[in-house]
């Protein structure tokens, strides 16, 4: 099903995705990407995280552009909210797919885009961890399709807090489900059948932890979004 109001991907990246053969439904890639912009962004000051710019441009287009060069996936979607009003025009004049979701939560607004396109394996990344690497990234969908993660319901991927520390990055707080030592890297993997409850796909996470320091700068304070304009010329593609 394609979601409400998306059009073709077009301008800067079009390249990009072609050659990563992304963009296109059925041109090749095994995972469908969807990016989380929907959140309300409440430790921001309730502004629209995505827009934030990082070496001057919004923190969203520089996720955006590494996907683009992922090769397993084969389509890309953004996931806003009614909080994110702003994020979602500024996406469609990019010419990007947007689906709108109820704003209910993270894994709410994940879990109902899923279930609007249907069965499939999906690759989720939070908009607000500008600078994951594009070979890191198709190394985890590769092992997801073929390899050691290929029979998990949904892998949460991790880092060590000590690599956002090394990086001068306030760690996130603690989450219950992944543990002191551990934060997110913003991106999960799912294997979808459709119909699947929520509570259920969550019953089966699988928490990865990598040692991959480009997972490791997630912008969740104004403290993290000056460190990340710090560290981008570091992480730059």
């Amino acid at each position: 099903m394609q979601p409400s109001g998306s059009t073709r991907w077009k301008g800067k990246w079009a390249k990009a995705l072609y050659r990563g053969g992304v963009g296109c439904d059925g041109m090749g890639g095994t995972h469908v990407g969807l990016v989380m912009a929907g959140g309300r962004g409440t430790r921001m000051g309730g502004v629209e995280k995505a827009l934030l710019e990082i070496d001057g441009r919004p923190m969203v287009e520089h996720v955006l552009e590494r996907l683009a060069l992922v090769r397993s996936l084969r389509r890309v979607i953004c996931v806003t909210s009614p909080y994110t009003p702003t994020t979602t025009s500024h996406l469609r004049r990019r010419g990007i797919e947007v689906f709108v979701a109820s704003g209910r939560g993270h894994y709410d607004d994940l879990h109902e885009a899923m279930e609007s396109m249907g069965s499939g394996s999906y690759a989720a990344f939070s908009a607000d961890v500008p600078f994951i690497d594009p070979a890191k990234v198709e190394e985890l969908l590769v092992r997801h399709h073929v390899g050691d993660l290929k029979g998990m319901r949904m892998v949460v991927v991790t880092v060590p807090v000590r690599l956002a520390v090394s990086l001068g990055v306030r760690p996130s707080a603690p989450h219950g489900m992944i543990g002191k030592d551990l934060q997110h890297s913003g991106i999960k993997l799912i294997h979808h059948e459709a119909g699947t409850p929520l509570d259920l796909l969550l019953s089966g996470m699988h928490v990865l932890t990598v040692e991959e320091e480009s997972f490791a700068v997630n912008v969740n304070t104004p403290e993290d979004l000056e460190a990340a304009r710090r560290l981008a010329r570091r992480f730059a593609l």
